[in-house]
């Protein structure tokens, strides 16, 4: 073997060992995807909610809250989300026969808001059925004056968001609200369309 061959099989040797040093040190992809599938499912844990013979699921972060009145069948209190404050989703239950139509309804909290500049706010209404109950959805958003009956959006809190559907049970009707600052809301709006649609009966 000449110098020439010598040389050259030192430096084949050599490259060989810097390609193995550069694939040793090449991080593996499958390792950042476990930890993406494993936050992704901690962010979807869901909590089961039972009531008048119904079932559904809620995210696992809404936070359950001893009921404040007779005519709620449950409250939860909604974490902050976007720079908002928290909000608060309420089940509101009055009895057979009670509670007013869907139409007395949205007729009723479109006196609670009003734009910016103190005009009449359009609500937003679908209207479809979940587990053959018909349930009429509302959206309504501005400046914010809540109360119980009719009222008036003069002194309402700014950027305010109402989510309220309208579930006619067999036992009458269940109003479902989420409501609070707009920002908080609307970071909660997919789950609380899924909440409503997955109504169905609870298993005996």
């Amino acid at each position: 073997m000449n110098h020439h061959q010598m040389n050259k099989l030192i430096y084949g040797f050599l490259f060989s060992l810097l390609l193995s040093a550069c694939d040793s040190n090449t991080p593996a992809t499958h390792t950042v995807q476990d930890e993406t599938q494993q936050t992704t499912g901690n962010t979807n844990k869901m909590q089961e909610i039972k009531f008048l013979g119904l079932q559904s699921k809620l995210p696992a972060d809404w936070i359950a809250e001893p009921v404040s009145s007779s005519m709620r069948l449950a409250q939860f209190k909604i974490p902050a989300s976007n720079g908002g404050n928290d909000a608060n989703l309420i089940l509101f239950y009055f009895g057979p026969g009670q509670g007013g139509t869907p139409e007395a309804n949205i007729t009723r909290w479109q006196t609670q808001f009003s734009t910016p500049q103190g005009g009449r706010v359009e609500a937003k209404v679908e209207k479809l059925e979940v587990s053959n109950m018909p349930v009429t959805i509302v959206e309504l958003n501005g400046n914010y004056a809540r109360s119980i009956g009719m009222g008036s959006a003069e002194n309402g809190m700014a950027q305010q968001t109402l989510l309220a559907s309208i579930v006619e049970t067999a036992q009458g009707n269940v109003t479902i609200q989420l409501y609070g600052d707009t920002a908080t809301v609307a970071a909660r709006h997919k789950a609380y369309i899924t909440f409503i649609r997955s109504i169905r009966p609870d298993k005996i």
